[in-house]
């Protein structure tokens, strides 16, 4: 599987690897363990051509300032372990350079996932793939104590292959 992300910068990549320890404390490690960095991802599909994603990605950042987004809320995706996540809440740049960029990468992607399609993605950062119900006041606690709404600077954009995780390409956005 192949996606396209987006990182912060150092200072907010920092503070979300804080909770991600909080969230190992109490039986998730997963993000903590696992080698991804704190992300948002923007695109996810089977395979991708990695040589002309990059090409799209250089011309992404070269066109993109970094930018401000919120970790608003704290959120859950139903399933019989739910994944656990910090909603981001989104801006109309956001938006469009989501819609931008998932119409550039479906035309280089085959097996794109439909959740990443504009009218489906719901912006988030993972904190836990698969949260035990009797970890949900745990979590919910640690996330009161990280303090929201979070805001966070996007400053880098990339592409990722997955499992395991390797950073595939990066590229820092337009620093104005």
């Amino acid at each position: 599987m192949a996606t396209i992300e987006v990182f912060f910068d150092a200072a907010s990549e920092s503070r979300i690897r804080e909770l991600w320890s909080q969230f190992a404390l109490f039986g998730s490690p997963f993000m903590r363990d696992s080698g991804v960095r704190p992300h948002i991802t923007l695109f996810a599909c089977d395979s991708v051509d990695v040589t002309a994603v990059s090409s799209m990605l250089d011309r992404i950042a070269a066109t993109t300032s970094a930018f401000q987004v919120s970790l608003a809320s704290f959120g859950l995706f139903p399933a019989p372990l739910p994944v656990a996540f910090l909603a981001a809440k989104v801006t109309w740049d956001f938006l469009e350079l989501h819609r931008r960029l998932f119409v550039e990468c479906s035309a280089l992607a085959t097996g794109c996932n439909p959740l990443y399609s504009p009218e489906q993605w719901i912006p988030h950062c993972t904190l836990a793939p698969e949260l035990p119900p009797q970890h949900l006041q745990l979590a919910l606690g640690a996330c009161r104590d990280f303090g929201l709404p979070f805001p966070c600077l996007v400053s880098e954009i990339g592409l990722v292959e997955y499992w395991p995780c390797r950073q595939l390409y990066a590229k820092p956005l337009r620093a104005d």
